[in-house]
């Protein structure tokens, strides 16, 4: 094997995208720990019985996102730039705080029992707490970020919480709480002991981390002594200005369209037998997770699998859609709007894709958003969409059947499962009026995403590119 980085961070992976990410960061020079035996057998890795520094997983709400969450912050924030690298075509969040990161935030205002603090980055948290009405405001006050959402909202506690590989130690606090997957009441008695002969547990609170499991009871006593010093020199000094004190938990999400899907095929076909879009299917649910498996498991008995299983299942898929197709307009933000119900016209396979037509008929009067036309109930639209395609096509016309105008949505390649249609809304799009040349529009709003860090670079410049392009198609196609 020929290791393209080199690391020392610890990497625990879990999911949809296992193993396809395993032999990755494997390559990559990650160390991968925790992984099942099977896998360690199909890829020649050895095991390392060690804490992770960083998790990968997919999440279950949101099958098409990856979670990148790491201690040290560095290890996070590593395996979290070598998948965008690795992936290219994807969108992106990364919490400001992440996890346990201690701030000096300014207590701005007292309510009753409640503190309204402002942060480094001048966004306000409000903490209820009894210790309130013995602070003053215009002073400076330590806080541990418990939480730093993609959405912006901050939850943050009283106090500071220094994060270790086995332990969280808090202060103020007191007494042990362990982690849910630490379950052997032997092991329980024996860190809890370990916790008292360490600290004064009048004083501090001790967590144990999952990590605990794994670790020594001497290297587990050396941190958490470690932290509570820690902890009694940041207590010594009072802090008089807004600042990051000390860097918590790594916290980034990425979401994964078609084409990232496919470079994880690429990965995950060379320890296991692997459909074209695999992980596409996979990220649908489990009638599509099903057919894979029968299809993958089908194909152990021939030397390659076909190379148009996952085409075939997908327009099986799509054609046994009785009830009308459902969109799922993936925003760059994570947040998804679901379109429809459509009509399916027409499913052809073609060596590579699947060419869809669909349609429906508007029953209440309203405007096209883009084109800024009225319709009328009776109108109707005609979507066309090939999953290699960067956009849809969607064509309005009066009920009569004249052309009203064309809104060409730029999107990944779509994706296409039961009775689903998904993709990432690339935001910018091009619209035709009948009579009048074709413009790109809210191309501000892209400019907007990609400088806000949420959509990687060749995402970004694709999007400009297909723009420009269907402005000369719409202009050639639409008179």
């Amino acid at each position: 094997m020929v290791f393209e980085e080199m690391s020392v961070y610890r990497v625990r992976i879990r999911g949809i995208y296992a193993t396809a990410l395993t032999v990755m960061l494997h390559r990559k020079g990650y160390i991968i720990v925790d992984m099942s035996k099977v896998l360690q057998q199909k890829l020649d890795i050895p095991a390392v019985e060690a804490p992770a520094h960083v998790t990968v997983k997919s999440l279950g709400d949101k099958p098409d996102t990856i979670l990148v969450f790491g201690y040290p912050w560095e290890a996070g924030e590593s395996v979290f730039n070598t998948l965008i690298n690795e992936l290219k075509y994807v969108t992106l969040q990364k919490s400001k705080y992440g996890n346990n990161t201690i701030v000096s935030a300014l207590l701005q205002e007292l309510k009753d029992n409640t503190c309204v603090y402002l942060l480094p980055d001048n966004r306000k948290t409000i903490i209820r707490s009894d210790q309130c009405s013995d602070l003053t405001p215009g002073n400076y006050y330590y806080l541990s970020i418990v939480h730093d959402s993609p959405d912006g909202k901050v939850v943050a506690k009283p106090g500071i919480r220094l994060v270790g590989d086995y332990v969280i130690v808090s202060y103020p606090g007191s007494g042990v709480s362990f982690s849910e997957h630490i379950k052997n009441p032997d092991l329980k008695a024996d860190l809890l002991m370990t916790a008292g002969f360490s600290t004064d547990l009048d004083k501090y609170h001790v967590h144990f981390r999952s990590n605990s499991r794994l670790g020594k009871l001497p290297e587990i006593e050396d941190e958490i002594k470690r932290l509570a010093r820690e902890i009694e020199k940041l207590v010594e000094n009072t802090p008089t200005q807004p600042s990051i004190v000390k860097q918590g938990e790594f916290l980034g999400f990425i979401t994964l369209p078609s084409v990232a899907k496919q470079i994880l095929d690429k990965y995950r076909k060379q320890a296991r037998p692997t459909i074209t879009y695999h992980h596409s299917l996979k990220s649908f649910g489990d009638t599509e997770s099903l057919l894979v498996d029968c299809a993958e498991n089908a194909s152990k008995l021939y030397s390659e699998p076909s190379p148009d299983n996952g085409l075939t299942i997908s327009y099986f898929l799509l054609e046994r859609s009785h009830r009308g197709i459902l969109f799922d307009h993936i925003k760059p933000n994570g947040k998804t709007i679901r379109l429809g119900p459509f009509n399916l016209v027409s499913a052809r396979v073609t060596n590579d894709s699947i060419e869809v037509e669909l349609d429906r008929v508007f029953t209440k009067p309203g405007i096209l958003d883009g084109l800024g036309l009225e319709k009328e109930p009776g109108d109707r639209a005609v979507t066309r969409l090939n999953t290699r395609d960067w956009y849809l096509i969607h064509e309005y016309y009066t009920k009569d059947g004249d052309l009203l105008g064309v809104y060409a949505n730029i999107n990944t390649p779509p994706e296409v499962g039961h009775g689903r249609i998904k993709y990432i809304d690339l935001l910018v799009d091009v619209v035709k009026k009948v009579g009048k040349p074709a413009k790109i529009i809210d191309r501000e709003e892209l400019d907007n995403v990609y400088n806000e860090g949420l959509i990687s670079e060749k995402l970004y410049h694709v999007a400009i590119k297909t723009a420009e392009k269907l402005v000369n198609k719409l202009n050639s196609e639409y008179d």
